[in-house]
């Protein structure tokens, strides 16, 4: 906490949103931030952050301390996650994308980008990833995340899984959606 007092005040917030994702001046400018790339090249210098020209990382031990001394406004960290998702995804890093949206701990965000990214994390090999990401998300699934819970299960080989997932979507009246039935 000493280390981050004596910062620019601009960039103090950072420290608390910033966990486990890549960091970039525009990244911080989407999530409201006054964070510039002088500022990034700085924090370098000092050893703050871990690497080079535009992307950087911070260490996990100074958001821990950060959280705990100045824990940034949920819609806060919800801003960084979303813009840090949003580039990593622009760029072809669907999991890391993922791993941000996971960082806010919050489910109904967590379903929201499983349903929307599933399959483009499935295509990309992130299997494991969706899975585990699965698991976070509590009882009742949205049927698109159990679209996406059924082919990661699939993939596997956990057809049981698979069939549960599929059979939950199918549950209702009505056409089964081509995507689905064929499964069955």
């Amino acid at each position: 906490a000493e280390v981050l007092a004596g910062l620019a005040p601009a960039v103090r917030p950072l420290w608390s949103m910033a966990v486990g994702v890549p960091v970039t001046a525009s990244m911080c400018r989407d999530a409201g931030l006054d964070v510039t790339d002088a500022h990034l090249r700085e924090l370098a210098h000092l050893g703050l952050l871990a690497g080079t020209g535009a992307t950087y990382t911070v260490a996990p031990v100074l958001c821990a301390a950060a959280r705990r001394a100045h824990p940034a406004p949920p819609a806060r960290r919800r801003a960084f996650a979303d813009a840090a998702a949003r580039w990593l995804r622009e760029r072809g890093r669907p999991g890391d994308a993922l791993r941000a949206v996971r960082t806010l701990g919050d489910p109904a965000a967590l379903a929201d980008h499983l349903a929307e990214h599933g399959a483009d994390l499935l295509a990309t090999g992130e299997v494991a990833a969706v899975a585990d990401a699965v698991r976070a998300v509590p009882e009742p699934l949205p049927p698109a995340v159990h679209v996406v819970a059924g082919q990661a299960d699939t993939i596997l080989g956990d057809w049981d899984g698979a069939l549960g997932h599929f059979r939950h979507v199918a549950g209702g009246t009505g056409p089964l959606p081509a995507a689905i039935a064929w499964r069955l």
